[in-house]
Parts: structure tokens; sequence; C-alpha cells
């Protein structure tokens, strides 16, 4: 039996048990303008077609008495400022577009009031069905199951389809159908799901069973459902929301488009994007890679285990499978070599693909090179340049920047920036071929400006003795504000997750940097812009990427290249509890001794810090002899004048029981203080972990005063160190401690940091509610009440953070 057969046997078996019939009747919705290639293979680029968005309205007279009526689907909004704004932006690759007469006008003009629709259902909740329900507040709304989730969550990417207007049933009631087994419909109904010939159908006919069915129809999206009514006797009308987009689909005249993507050069920046490209297409989507190294392609396909991945033996090849392909190389050079190369190159002559994006960051000699060997060769084949910004960290989290060479208005435009949503955040037209790299090769000169500015400021600040976190902070506040110092601070321990706290290993590698510098540069003078800052950046950026200490790492190695301390954290001139000043009146390093002796002040903080003020007869011995005798230390030489101003101490008569006891202390004061340094070193880790970068970083400043810092140290030290290192306790719990505690002690700002830990340290929200529900019970119904204020502001901006 064939499969048309056996639909045709299924249908009569649910005729013999069918009992009424509805009516069906189509209503206008509006209507919009689809280019033809997204959903049909083989058709021109240009080919296009003005699609009505028709709703049905569904008439039942029910054996037990009365009338339903039920809307399918509701076409577009009379009003698109009522969409959300991603959505407005998408209608306008859609023009023409009618939006009058829309459903409500539809149903008012055919003699019938709103009021008197009962159900609406939707077949999906993608905005050309939507409507507008507000129109029907009495109505009872039904969608499939996982429309909801949609409209709070949306979908695992940023394309134009992924866009849902989040607010559409608010004030209204709405059923989402069950996936699978039994269903009680909101008029107590109890229906199951069954089989017709491979569609899963479910009887929505209330209780008229039989004439009315949802029906599963899953591929489109998720939720998509359809509907199956009995017209008449023996005739079934069945309704398909967006299943089938053009009638020669169902003919067998034409195939389904499929689009198969292609991504060639899977390097640092390469591999992360063509890793969130392959998993967030449609599921079992194909994509054909290829990179010099067999082992990246691998690697791809390790990271990516649900993806359909295809390796290639040349560019050549992936372009002869795949639509649409991306390339992301360090060099023109290369560029030239993967789309030029006779025998290897992307443009043979069995081109497949229609639309080639090139995302490497070159010269634009080279791009309109390959722009125009394209046009000349491949007439209908589109070549963009989209250089993109954000360096590794944005390619892993997908939050690039993309600068394209293409007009908002070219047709192409579209299905390019869905794509590339894919891949980044900020996906730019830059108006036409080559102006997105040089957009990129400005934004790096400024990049590259800002990193070495920032370079020297801190450096500036740090010997002349500020607390880097400190300076950092400013430059944040003020107007030296910059991504740069925020996010990828060339000072080690600055920013957690930047290359320069991680040796400068990762991000945005010195050399690609100079080479950009050195593009900007050569653009500068060939359109006649003036630099005053060029030549100097360049040499500095040139040598720098020489250097055998920063060759190979992140640009803002430019630091160490400069000579940065990148060690102030453990250094201790950098983060001194106090200073011990000894003024030596005579060269003889028994003094430091002496003065040891005589202040009796033990070092309590794991960086002891001694200051010897030497005389300027002989700076060469005493600052030897003292630093052999009081290490580590900081020796400073004043000038003859100071000296005389300093309070000098008073002379005891040295003794060798009061050298030994100097010699005793040093020795002590070096064992005790590296046992602190280390339990400090231990607890910042710690903080940083639990609390967060931001509140450390704001404790630290706020405390960085000679006064305060002691205490900054202390609590270091003592409470993350010590206390939080203690095995017996997971850290999650220790922090639902805090809360509970913070919370009857009704500290705000203690708490908040703390219920950030919690959710740092794996807690729910659940666990939060109900550890601050403990609290409140027995430590006070107030202190409980604000406890719950401050978590939930926490909670909120925390989920904002992980959604981006």
């Amino acid at each position: 039996m064939s499969k048309l057969d056996g639909m045709a046997a299924a249908l009569k078996d649910l005729e013999s048990k069918a009992r009424g019939e509805v009516q069906v009747s189509a209503l206008r919705g509006g209507e919009f303008t689809l280019p033809k290639r997204f959903f049909v293979a083989g058709v021109s680029e240009d080919e296009t077609s003005l699609v009505p968005s028709l709703s049905f309205l569904i008439s039942q007279n029910l054996f037990e008495g009365g009338q339903r009526r039920i809307l399918y689907d509701l076409g577009l909004r009379r009003d698109i400022e009522r969409y959300s704004a991603p959505i407005q932006n998408h209608t306008k690759n859609r023009q023409p577009m009618t939006l009058l007469p829309d459903v409500r006008q539809s149903l008012i003009d055919g003699g019938l009031e709103v009021a008197a629709i009962d159900e609406v259902i939707l077949s999906h909740v993608h905005w050309d069905h939507i409507g507008t329900p507000s129109d029907f507040p009495n109505a009872r709304f039904r969608v499939g199951q996982g429309s909801l989730e949609l409209l709070s969550e949306g979908m695992n990417g940023h394309m134009s389809h992924s866009n849902f207007q989040s607010d559409l049933f608010d004030g209204l009631t709405v059923e989402e159908l069950t996936g699978s087994g039994e269903h009680v419909d909101a008029a107590g109904f109890t229906k199951r799901w069954k089989n017709l010939e491979g569609l899963r159908i479910l009887d929505i006919g209330g209780s008229d069973d039989g004439s009315l069915f949802a029906v599963d129809l899953p591929g489109h999206l998720p939720g998509h459902i359809g509907l199956l009514a009995r017209v008449r006797p023996q005739s079934w009308v069945m309704l398909i929301g967006d299943a089938c987009h053009d009638a020669r689909l169902l003919t067998g005249e034409m195939q389904i488009a499929e689009w198969e993507d292609g991504f060639i050069g899977l390097g640092a920046m390469g591999l992360p994007m063509a890793s969130n490209l392959v998993a967030k297409v449609a599921k079992g989507s194909q994509t054909y890679v290829y990179d010099i190294s067999e082992t990246s392609m691998k690697k791809l396909i390790d990271q990516t285990k649900d993806a359909v991945i295809t390796m290639c033996k040349s560019p050549r090849e992936v372009s002869q499978k795949a639509d649409i392909v991306l390339t992301m190389l360090p060099e023109g050079s290369h560029v030239k070599t993967v789309y030029l190369d006779p025998d290897t190159g992307i443009l043979g002559p069995e081109l497949k693909s229609r639309l080639l994006i090139d995302c490497s960051t070159i010269d634009t000699e080279t791009s309109q090179l390959v722009s125009t060997t394209i046009k000349s060769q491949f007439p209908s084949t589109f070549f963009c340049d989209a250089p993109v910004s954000g360096g590794t960290l944005g390619a892993e989290a997908a939050t690039l920047t993309l600068m394209i060479g293409c007009s908002e208005k070219s047709p192409n435009w579209p299905e390019i920036r869905d794509l590339l949503s894919l891949m980044g955040k900020n996906i730019i037209a830059c108006g036409g071929l080559g102006l997105g790299l040089t957009a990129k090769l400005c934004n790096n000169y400024c990049s590259a400006l800002i990193s070495l500015a920032t370079s020297e400021a801190m450096n500036i600040g740090m010997r002349a003795g500020m607390d880097p976190r400190l300076l950092a902070r400013v430059f944040s506040n003020s107007t030296a504000q910059s991504t740069i110092c925020d996010k990828w601070n060339p000072v080690p321990g600055i920013c957690p997750n930047a290359p320069a706290s991680h040796g400068y290993q990762g991000g945005f590698k010195i050399q690609l940097m100079a080479k950009d510098f050195g593009l900007a540069v050569s653009t500068a003078e060939k359109v006649g812009a003036k630099l005053i800052l060029g030549a100097v950046g360049l040499r500095a950026y040139k040598e720098a990427s020489q250097d055998s200490k920063c060759r190979d790492l992140d640009s803002r190695v430019l630091y160490r290249y400069i000579g940065g301390n990148e060690d102030w954290q453990t250094t201790s001139n950098t983060v001194a509890p106090f200073s011990l000043r000894a003024t030596l009146l005579q060269p003889d390093p028994s003094q430091a001794r002496t003065c040891l002796v005589q202040t009796s002040l033990r070092c309590r903080f794991p960086t002891p810090f001694y200051e010897v003020t030497a005389r300027k007869q002989d700076p060469a011995t005493i600052m030897r002899a003292s630093w052999t005798q009081i290490s580590p230390a900081h020796v400073q030489v004043p000038d003859r004048y100071s000296v005389s101003t300093l309070k000098q101490p008073t002379p005891r008569p040295i003794s060798a029981e009061n050298t030994n006891m100097a010699d005793k202390l040093v020795a002590n004061t070096a064992k005790e203080a590296e046992a602190h340094k280390t339990l400090y070193d231990k607890g910042l880790k710690i903080r940083y972990e639990v609390a967060g970068t931001s509140y450390v970083d704001a404790a630290l400043a706020g405390g960085s005063s000679d006064f305060a810092r002691p205490m900054q140290e202390l609590v270091t030290e003592a409470c993350w160190g010590s206390v939080w290192a203690r095995p017996g306790l997971e850290r999650k719990q220790r922090s639902l401690l805090n809360i509970a505690m913070l919370c009857a002690l009704n500290r705000a700002p203690e708490l908040a940091a703390h219920v950030r830990g919690a959710l740092n340290n794996g807690a729910s929200e659940v666990e939060i509610r109900e550890t601050l529900l403990q609290a409140a019970i027995y430590c006070g119904m107030p202190a409980g009440i604000e406890g719950f204020k401050v978590a939930e502001k926490v909670i909120i901006a925390w989920n904002e953070e992980m959604k981006q």
C-alpha cells in the first residue's frame, strides 16, 4: 500500500467515527513580500512573491446546542509599531506590504463582531501569524507545545525568524497543547493524541467528536500545528500554517530550498565562530569545512558532536557543495590563495555558492581584486567583506561586532545579517564593498592606540605608587573609560578573563595587530589622511611583535614590552600594609637592626614593607647593607635636605643580645610574612571566584588608603583564605549560611554580594528563596522582606547577564 493509499484509508476510518462537521472560511489578514529562493530551490535570486497572511474562521454548530467560532491564525498586525523593535526592523525587508484589512476588519466586513469569537488557535508564533490578540479579549487562545517557552526565552540564535513578541498573551487566557498522551482542555474534555498514518492528531472538536483535529506539524518552528476539519461527509480540509510556501512543492514541480553552509579557516577566531554557526543552524543542516590543519577540523567536529559536518580537502570542494561560504583567514595572501588559486580556489568551474562572505581583516586592494574576479566570472554570486571585532572572547561568546561591506538596501542583506547573527551580536552594514574593511581598520587603529595609551598610563600610575585596581576604576568612571580598560586591561589581574591575566595567552596576536595597524596607516596615506600617532604606534607594535617575550601573545602584551610590572599582586611596594621608616645617620648596617629592635613592631600582614631612608653620603653602601638585613625592602634615598626634617630614633647601646634578637626578628618576620602571603593569595582567589570581580575590585579600591587597607587584607586573609578554604562545607553551603546571617543582620550591600556569590557557587533560586524564608521565621519578618527584595533584584540582574 502506498503512503497516499494509507492516508486515504486512515481518513475513511476517521470518517466512520465522525459526528458533526464544521464550516471553514478564509479571511484576509494582510500581505507581504517573500523572496522565493528562501523556500523553492532553483529560482532566481531576485524572484519574489506577494503572499497573503491568511486567517481562517471555523464555525461549528454543536450537537448540544449553540455555536462555536474559532479563528486559526491572525495574520499581520494593522499597526507595525505594535510589534517589538526587532520585528519592526525585519518588516523593512518584507516590503511592499499591505496591512489592511486585518482579521478584525475582515470579520466586521463579513457581519461578525469580534466578541463572537470563542477560540483562537495559532499555527505558530511567528510575527506574520500572530496578528493582534488583544482584539479578542474574551477568546481562549491555544498554541502548540513549546510556543510559550519561545515567547519567554526565544531561540538559540539571533536570526529574524527567532524574534518573538514576548508580551503576546498579556492579559489573555492561553492554553498550550500537550505534546503526547492525554490532553484535558479548558472545557474538561479529555482526549489522547493518535497516529494518523504518520501524522499525530488530537481531537479538539469538543462534544462533536471527530469533526476537528489539531495536527502536529514539526519542522518549521517548535509548537507548529495544523488543523484537520471535516466540512461535510466524505470531505476534509487541512490547514497547514507554514508547512508549505509554494503549491509547486506539493505537486512535485519544484523542490524545497535547502541551504548548506561552508566555513574555511579554523584558526583562533575561525574555530569558535564556526562552532557557534554549526551549533545554532537548524538541526540536521549540513556544514562543509576546510582548514589547512586537519587537527582543527577534527577539533570542530569534537566540539559540536550533534552537528552534521563534512571535512573537505580544498576550498574548492567547499564551494562546490555549499550554498553559502564564509572565510576567516589571517592575511591577504591567504585570501588570494583560497579564492583565486586556479587548482584549489573557491572560484572553480563548478561553483555552487551564491553567497561568499570574507570575515578576514586584509587590505582593501586584495578584497577588491577578489570581488572584481567574482563579478566577472560569476555574476550571480554575491561577495562582501565582513571583518570582525571582539577577539577570541567575543568569538567564543558569539558577541562579535561584524562590519559588513554591504548596504542595508541590498536584497542579500537580510540573509547576510541573519546568518552572521549566529556568530555575533552587532551586525552593521557599512554601505558598500570594502567599507567593512575600512571600518575595521579604523577601529583597530583606534583600539591599538587606546591599548598603548592604557598600558603607558597604568605604568605611570603604578610606578608613582597607585594600586592598579584603583587606577582602572578611575579610568572606568572618567573620560579615560574604554572597553580596553574595562574588559581587556593590559595589566595582569585587573580583568580576570582577559588574556593579560593568563600570561597574555589567547586574544588577538600582537603580530596581527601590527599587521592591521600597518594596513590602517597605509590606507591613511592613500586617502590623504594626516596621522600624528601613526608612525610611533606602528613602530611600537612592530618592535613588540618581533620581541621574543611578546611574539605570538595577545596584543595587550605591549604593557610587558614597555616594562610594566606584571607581578604587582605579589610585589611588596605596591600593596604594602604599612611602612617602617628608619633614618640612618651613620653608614653602619647595624643601625637598621637597631631600629628594628627598638620598634617592637611585628608584621601581621602578607606583604611586609620596610622603607629605609638613608643619608646621601654613601647611599650605595647603606642601600646594599639595608637590603641585605631587611629583605624584602623598599629603599628610598632622599636628598640631603629632607633627611634633616625626619625624626631620628633615639639610639640604644648595641649589644650582642640586641643584634641576635634583631636577626631572629628579621628571620621570623620573613617566615611569618610568607605564611600570611600564602593565605592572602588563596583568599583573594576565592574571594574573586565567589563574590565576583566588580564587587571585590570595588571593595579593595574603596579600602586602599593607608588607614583602611589593613582591614581589607585581614578580611581577605582570615575570612576568605582561612575559613572559606576549610574542608567540611561546600562553597554553596557557606554562601547560603552567609545569606541567612546577613539577612538577619539586615546588611543589604553584603547580602547582595553573597546572593551573587551563591549563584556563582551553583545555588538555585529555590535554594536562595528557602534560605531567606528560614531566616525570616527565626530572625524576623522585616529583615526577611528586605532580604527578599535584595535577592530578587540580584537574581533578575544575574539572569539578564546569563542571557547576554
